[in-house]
């Protein structure tokens, strides 16, 4: 009995030293490594003024843990960062009213110990010139001209339209959008092509029915803006692209 206590010991005995062997020699320097942080400096530029930086609001998330700093470039060169090794990140623009930068996300990973750079090159909206052409009531259709004046693109658009007391029936040649909340002030809203410098112009032609004469209390008003927007408390405010407004009046 006695014999076979001491072998019992000796045997829990080795197994403590393999268990210390492997938490020393391979899992501690292993946890000691991934507690590492890697130090990732962060720029942003206007992707046409590649030396130029720019102020931009940014978050960046886990890939596939969970993972959420806030921060801000600056203007007079990098931000740094120092995330934790061997993970995958996204970084994410974050927009605030009145910004002119389009949306952009980029993924970088810290599988290096190495100091790493993150640019972010945005892209700046582009200006549109418009233009109408017809009379309400005369003409059917009316037509529309957007052109791009100034920049390189005027993203994902959609225009919306609404009509005066005396008509009905609005169409255009474009594509209508299912309704969504983020533009529930709309009855009738358009998918349209963006607008850069390979295809500089877009045409909308707006048709209509009269249901009785057309007197001064009839319009047709056309907002056009493009589909960057942010939510706060489900008020969607426009962000990226200028928007745009005309008006056929009687």
């Amino acid at each position: 009995m006695q014999k076979k206590s001491i072998i019992l010991i000796i045997f829990i005995i080795l197994i403590l030293l393999v268990m210390g062997y492997v938490y020393f020699i391979w899992e501690k320097p292993q946890k000691q490594v991934n507690e590492q942080l890697v130090n990732i400096s962060i720029v942003a530029n206007n992707k046409l003024l590649p030396d130029q930086n720019i102020e931009i609001n940014y978050e960046i998330v886990g890939s596939n843990f969970s993972f959420s700093k806030p921060g801000k470039t600056l203007k007079g060169g990098d931000i740094l960062e120092k995330l934790p090794f061997n993970r995958s990140y996204i970084i994410k623009t974050i927009f605030t009213e009145n910004e002119t930068y389009y949306f952009y996300s980029k993924e970088f990973n810290t599988f290096s110990l190495e100091n790493q750079r993150v640019r972010l090159s945005l892209d700046k909206s582009g200006e549109l010139e418009i233009k109408g052409k017809g009379f309400l009531g005369i003409d059917n259709p009316l037509n529309i001209t957007l052109t791009l004046k100034r920049g390189e693109e005027y993203r994902n658009p959609i225009y919306c339209i609404d009509g005066g007391f005396h008509l009905f029936n609005l169409k255009t040649n474009n594509t209508q959008i299912i309704k969504l909340d983020e533009y529930k002030l709309w009855n009738y809203c358009y998918e349209l092509n963006s607008i850069n410098i390979t295809n500089n112009k877009e045409t909308i032609y707006i048709y209509y029915e009269l249901w009785a004469s057309i007197d001064d209390k009839d319009y047709l008003n056309i907002s056009i803006m493009d589909r960057d927007l942010i939510d706060e408390n489900y008020v969607y405010n426009s962000v990226g692209g200028k928007d745009y407004n005309f008006i056929f009046e009687f």
